[in-house]
């Protein structure tokens, strides 16, 4: 049985649900969603946050707001992976993603891992209504690497987040140093 989504309203409809997360202070369920054209399916570019009080059965939006646009990249940069946690006390929501350069190969574009990428990331401490303003991680400048890693590091589009017990992100990046 697939979950009814109760949008109330009509278009924009709805991609299938990504990422469904336990708020484990409440039991709801929330997940983020990517809103399609109903005319022809094409992306809105628009990320909304759902949220489920019966165990999946029904969802309503959490928010009337988009959690996040592409539009809200910087020229000249991709955006992978959206990922969202909620903390053990559900006092806090992340969402990330990986921000890489974009390369113009041929007649398309292309991503590899780089020196250039970064971890773009926001938190909402009112169970996703309002979000703080974008905070950027570049691994290759900002962390202090050992080994392999201290000469050259590059990320990968690859990304996971969570949040521990202390409302502390975690990121976990697919890196290289050749």
């Amino acid at each position: 049985m697939s979950p009814r989504l109760n949008h109330g309203s009509s278009p924009p409809v709805w991609a299938v649900p990504m990422q469904i997360v336990q708020d484990q202070s409440t039991g709801d369920l929330y997940a983020l969603d990517l809103a399609v054209e109903p005319n022809d399916g094409s992306s809105t570019r628009e990320y909304y946050l759902w949220k489920s009080v019966d165990g999946g059965q029904n969802w309503t939006q959490a928010s009337p707001n988009p959690v996040w646009s592409f539009d809200q990249t910087p020229v000249g940069y991709g955006a992978f992976n959206p990922r969202f946690d909620i903390s053990p006390d559900g006092s806090t929501f992340i969402f990330a993603y990986a921000q890489c350069l974009e390369t113009t190969v041929g007649s398309g574009s292309a991503n590899w891992i780089d020196e250039a990428h970064e971890i773009t990331y926001m938190t909402s401490n009112d169970k996703g209504q309002n979000w703080s303003s974008f905070q950027n991680i570049w691994p290759a400048g900002d962390l202090t690497l050992s080994g392999p890693f201290a000469d050259a590091f590059k990320m990968g589009t690859e990304l996971d987040v969570i949040l521990d017990k202390n409302n502390n992100p975690h990121f976990l990046i697919i890196g290289s140093s050749d």
